[in-house]
C-alpha cells in the first residue's frame, strides 16, 4: 500500500484550493493547502476579485487562457468569491464589485458576488 504524504501544495489524499483572479486580462492563480495564503498569493495587484475551489490536484488547472479546467469525475468544491485588498480578504457582497471597480461594466443581471457565485457554479458543475 503507498502511502501519501502532504506537501506544501497538497494535502495528504492529493487536495489543494486553487484560487484564481477573475476578470482580469492578465490574471494569475496559485495552488496550496492554506486558504487565506492561495488568496493573498494571487492577489498581486492590490485589489483583485479571487474566485477559489477546492478539489484534488490532478483534476484541476488553469489553462493558457486563464480559464479554470476540471475532470468531470472528480469536481471540485467552490469555496467562494473574494474581495482580496492588500491587508483584507472578504467575501464579495452584491454590488460590491462597483463600488472598488467603478469602471466594471454592469449586467442586466447580477451575479458577481459570493451567493450567487457559488450557485452558479454548483449549477455548471452539477455538485
Amino acid at each position: 500500500m503507498v502511502t501519501k504524504k502532504q506537501t506544501a501544495n497538497t494535502t495528504a489524499d492529493g487536495h489543494t484550493f486553487l484560487a484564481v483572479t477573475m476578470g482580469a486580462a492578465f490574471g494569475s492563480w496559485h495552488i496550496g493547502v492554506d486558504l487565506e495564503e492561495v488568496i493573498q498569493k494571487v492577489n498581486s495587484k492590490g485589489r483583485n476579485i479571487v474566485q477559489v475551489y477546492y478539489g484534488k490536484r490532478d483534476s484541476m488547472r488553469v489553462n493558457d487562457f486563464g480559464s479554470i479546467v476540471f475532470d468531470a469525475v472528480d469536481k471540485p468544491t467552490p469555496i467562494g468569491l473574494f474581495l482580496a485588498n492588500i491587508n483584507t480578504i472578504k467575501f464579495l457582497k452584491k454590488g460590491e464589485v462597483y463600488k472598488y471597480f467603478p469602471n466594471a461594466q454592469q449586467p442586466n443581471h447580477d451575479d458577481t458576488y459570493h451567493q450567487a457565485w457559488v450557485k452558479k457554479q454548483l449549477e455548471i458543475w452539477g455538485c
